[in-house]
C-alpha cells in the first residue's frame, strides 16, 4: 500500500483539489494520512468530510510543528510500504502513483517532472528540471550536493529508513533526498505528473529564516561530503557564498568563494567569485539584483546527514 501523507496548513482553498487528485488515482491501493498543523481556515472540516468518503485519516498537531515536523509525524502514523508526499496546495495527474509503483523497483525513491500553477490554476511555463539527468534510473547524489530541483509532492519514498529533519522548515525534503540517495538510485518519470502551486502564502519565498536555513544546510553538506564531487560541490559553495553576501557577511562570503574557485577553477566559478569580492552593495546587485541585505537570522543546527 502507498501512504499519501498530506501536511496541511491553511490551504482550504486548494485542499479539495489535492485530495480529489488522490481519489482519482488509477492505482487504488492507497491511504491518506493528513496531519493538520494548526489551520484556522476550515481545512480540518474539509479533511474530515473526505474521511467519511474514502480511506483518509485526519490528525491534528497539538502545537505548530512546521512542514517537516508534520511530515515526520505523518510518516510515523503511515501504514503503507511506500510514502508519497502531497503538499496541501498541490495536486497530481491520475496515473502518478501507478507509474511510480511500477518504476520504483530496485530504486530508493521515485520522482516525476512537474508543472507550476498559480492560485487560479493557470499553468506557468517552467522547467524546474533544467539540465538535470532524465534517465529512468539515476545516481542523483552529485546533483543534490549543489541544489534541489525535485518537487516534494512528486516523490514516492520507501517507508523503510525514511526520516525528515524536523529542525527544518524549508529544506527538509532536500536533506531526505540526499540521505535516500546514499541508500540507492533514484527512479525518474519524465512526465509532468505533479502540479505545484505558487501563491501569496507559498513557503518557498525568500525570507531571513529561509536564507539562514539554506546556509546551514549547505554548510552541513560541505561538512558531510567534503570533496566527493568537486564540480557540484564547487557550484554549491558558490551558492553558499552568494547567500552569505545576501546576509551581509562579506568576509565569510569571500573566503567561501575562494574555496569554490580552488575546488573548480572554471570560468563561471571565477566570475561569481569576483562578484563576491566586490563591495557589499555592488556584490548584492550583481548576484541578487538588489541593494539591501536580508537580516542575518540565527542559523539552525542541522543534524548529521546520512
Amino acid at each position: 500500500m502507498i501512504s499519501v501523507v498530506i501536511p496541511s496548513y491553511n490551504h482550504a482553498a486548494y485542499l479539495t483539489q489535492a485530495i480529489e487528485s488522490v481519489t482519482a488515482q488509477t492505482d487504488r491501493d492507497w491511504e491518506i494520512v493528513l496531519v493538520d498543523d494548526g489551520s484556522i481556515d476550515g481545512s480540518v472540516a474539509i479533511a474530515e468530510e473526505f474521511s467519511r468518503q474514502c480511506n483518509l485519516r485526519v490528525f491534528r498537531n497539538a502545537r505548530n510543528l512546521g512542514t517537516y515536523g508534520t511530515l515526520q509525524r505523518a510518516a510515523e502514523l503511515a501504514e503503507g510500504e511506500f510514502i508519497a508526499i502531497l503538499n496541501s496546495d498541490d495536486y497530481w495527474e491520475p496515473t502518478k502513483l501507478a507509474q511510480q509503483r511500477a518504476a520504483i523497483e530496485g530504486a530508493s525513491f521515485c520522482y516525476t517532472l512537474g508543472q507550476q500553477v498559480d492560485e487560479n490554476g493557470n499553468v506557468r511555463p517552467d522547467d524546474q528540471h533544467g539540465d538535470w539527468p532524465r534517465d529512468r534510473v539515476q545516481n542523483l547524489l552529485p546533483w543534490l550536493l549543489c541544489e534541489n530541483r525535485v518537487l516534494a509532492s512528486s516523490v514516492l519514498f520507501r517507508r523503510e529508513n525514511l526520516k525528515f529533519h524536523t529542525e527544518c522548515r524549508y529544506s527538509g525534503d532536500w536533506l531526505a533526498l540526499i540521505e535516500q540517495s546514499l541508500l540507492g538510485s533514484a527512479a525518474f518519470i519524465n512526465e509532468p505528473l505533479t502540479s505545484w502551486r505558487v501563491h501569496s502564502q507559498s513557503t518557498h519565498r525568500r525570507s531571513a529564516g529561509q536564507v539562514a536555513e539554506e546556509v546551514a544546510v549547505r554548510e552541513a553538506i560541505w561538512r558531510r561530503f567534503g570533496e566527493t564531487d568537486r564540480s557540484k560541490l564547487a557550484h554549491g559553495m558558490m551558492h553558499l557564498a552568494a547567500l552569505r553576501v545576501l546576509r551581509g557577511e562579506m568576509a565569510s562570503a569571500r573566503m567561501i568563494a575562494l574555496r569554490a574557485i580552488f575546488l573548480r577553477p572554471g570560468q563561471t566559478t571565477f566570475r561569481r567569485g569576483l562578484a563576491a569580492a566586490l563591495p557589499s552593495v555592488l556584490s548584492r546587485r550583481k548576484l541578487w539584483r538588489q541593494d539591501a541585505a536580508i537580516s542575518a537570522a540565527p542559523l539552525p543546527k542541522i543534524e548529521t546527514l546520512g
